[in-house]
């Protein structure tokens, strides 16, 4: 695809708000009610079509007007104002969407209108935002003729392929894209202002696969001119589907928000997940969720993602029920390191091994725990070694019990290098829980209550029972040498 360059805006329902039965109930007020059921049945044809297309002038469609309504005697002003009374107005909204947009794109307008509707784009200031305006009635020809937008391509010397037209009318939409013109096809005024470009994913841990699906996203979501939206839940769905499930989470809720929101997406929209969810089908979700509250127009789904409760249902069925709702659904190709396909499960498998440094690799970043500083027995403390015991989020993921080099931050502050230590502290108990102990290298400030953020850097050494505390103590000592070299000597 190539990236849009060009954005084409219908005026009627795209940039302007039309009330039909408004109209409909003016013309009547002037007793012409044969003139009403043309707009009341959106008829674009005679004195309507003439009037558009350039062909008759306002002083000769009113002259029609009481030609066709024998009981209408309104003065021309009042059947002007009663066909005027069809649009409500320009929001602030979309002239500041278009003020912005203008500063990437070249930015046009081909509309089927006459002269009198389009003096409200004239007294909005609308025209001087655009580079150029096509109208049906200055041109003498009508959408869904291809002949009209083939004729603004040549006058504006730009390329279909690089065009996306915005129309509230799918023939229209259609008979441009016989030409390679990019559409998009809204039914509300602000649609075009909310539409996007989105990928749906539980992201535990934002890893490099989850990037690639991002990636891609926002690559065809600049190409088109599109905003991008990633749609994540607030919760693991099998939480709410099975009660006693203990997720064991890359990612708490707030750090994938987080990590998503760093991707540099416009939009990162959280969809509760609760058990009236989980009981959608997928065709059901894509309508209520994806289409009705969110307003995607093109979904990337992973490789291998699903979703609704009919798990049977793959891709095709997606793109068979996005074709019906008016959404583009794509799916993305797995992402690959060292031949494995990158996910969440792998990488949570890595952790669960030790294997520290291929985790950060596949994550393509530091694997983190984050937990509040809380007191603990101080047996660390006798021996030389200060360590702070830290509470973390029960759902979060602990790597496998052993010795790692670490660095901390205290509550947002400087790198510091560390050690940890994950497990049952053998050496002294044999019934102890797990815990999570940092001792911070040349470091003696009280931290107790604050917060500590933990990038773990490397795996030193299994945890394993000592003859002493003394013998422990010397472990200890090769360990803060061996972090010592890791971040002083090597770095």
């Amino acid at each position: 695809m190539q990236e849009i360059k060009n954005i084409v805006f219908d005026y009627g329902c795209v940039l302007v708000d039309l009330d039909k039965q408004r109209a409909v109930d003016a013309f009547k007020r002037i007793d012409a009610d044969e003139i009403a059921v043309y707009i009341d049945e959106c008829k674009q044809e005679d004195l309507f079509h003439e009037l558009e297309m350039g062909d008759i002038t306002l002083e000769e469609f009113c002259d029609k007007v009481r030609e066709k309504c024998p009981r209408c005697k309104a003065s021309d002003k009042e059947i002007l104002d009663a066909w005027n009374a069809l649009l409500t107005g320009i929001p602030e909204r979309r002239l500041e969407r278009i003020r912005q947009l203008r500063e990437h794109y070249r930015l046009f307008i081909l509309s089927n209108t006459n002269w009198l509707h389009w003096q409200m784009a004239e007294d909005s200031g609308l025209p001087q935002l655009v580079e150029r305006v096509f109208l049906s009635c200055a041109m003498h020809t009508i959408k869904p003729n291809k002949d009209i937008f083939q004729r603004m391509l040549d006058e504006a010397g730009i390329r279909a392929e690089e065009t996306l037209f915005i129309d509230d009318s799918r023939a229209n939409c259609r008979s441009a894209e016989t030409l390679g013109i990019h559409t998009m096809h809204v039914t509300s005024g602000d649609e075009w202002l909310t539409k996007s470009i989105a990928t749906i994913g539980f992201f535990d841990g934002v890893h490099r696969g989850h990037q690639f699906l991002i990636n891609t996203m926002k690559e065809d979501a600049r190409k088109s001119g599109m905003p991008t939206t990633v749609i994540t839940f607030d919760r693991h769905p099998r939480e709410v589907l099975h009660s006693d499930y203990q997720p064991q989470l890359l990612s708490t809720f707030d750090e994938k928000r987080q990590q998503i929101e760093s991707t540099g997406v416009d939009r990162c929209a959280v969809v509760p997940f609760t058990k009236e969810l989980s009981e959608l089908s997928a065709y059901d979700f894509m309508r209520t969720v994806l289409k009705e509250q969110l307003n995607v127009y093109r979904l990337y789904i992973g490789y291998d993602h699903r979703f609704g409760h009919d798990r049977s249902k793959g891709f095709e069925d997606y793109v068979e029920y996005g074709r019906e709702l008016g959404i583009d659904v794509v799916q993305s190709t797995a992402f690959q390191e060292d031949g494995v396909n990158i996910s969440s499960s792998v990488i949570r498998r890595l952790l669960q091994n030790g294997d520290v440094e291929t985790a950060t690799k596949y994550l393509g970043r530091p694997y983190t725990i984050t937990g509040t500083v809380v007191s603990g027995e101080q047996e660390g403390r006798k021996i030389g070694f200060p360590t702070a015991n830290i509470h973390t989020d029960p759902h979060k993921l602990i790597p496998a019990p052993g010795a790692y080099a670490v660095e901390v931050t205290v509550e947002g502050g400087a790198a510091l290098p560390a050690m940890m230590n994950i497990g049952t502290r053998p050496t002294y108990t044999d019934k102890a829980a797990t815990t999570i102990e940092v001792h911070i290298l040349d470091f003696n400030d009280d931290i107790y209550g604050k917060q500590l953020t933990v990038r773990l850097v490397k795996r030193l050494r299994e945890e394993h029972r000592f003859d002493s505390p003394e013998a422990l103590r010397q472990q200890l000592q090769k360990d803060a040498e061996e972090v010592r070299r890791e971040f002083i000597d090597n770095r």
